[in-house]
């Protein structure tokens, strides 16, 4: 978790995801091994002490570019890296 922010009755998390494609995907025909990182921001609204609602904000096209060899994506400092 990069940034945890609340105020009134929302709370905003900045995180940052990581992973390795690994595994097998409908748009991927074999496992690549190649690494991404996803920035995402998460929303929650609370009511009643509890999450009442969520919303997810992600670049979800990003670890397709990176996993696929295509395209550029930021390094956790912000600088452009094209993937070898």
């Amino acid at each position: 978790m990069e940034e945890l922010i609340g105020e009134d009755h929302s709370v905003v998390a900045r995180v940052i995801q990581s992973g390795v494609q690994c595994g097998t995907h409908p748009r991927i025909a074999k496992p690549t091994g190649r690494t991404s990182e996803v920035e995402a921001i998460w929303i929650f609204t609370l009511g009643d002490g509890k999450i009442t609602k969520i919303r997810p904000v992600s670049d979800r096209l990003g670890p397709f570019s990176s996993w696929a060899g295509t395209g550029r994506r930021l390094t956790r400092s912000g600088a452009e890296r094209w993937p070898v």
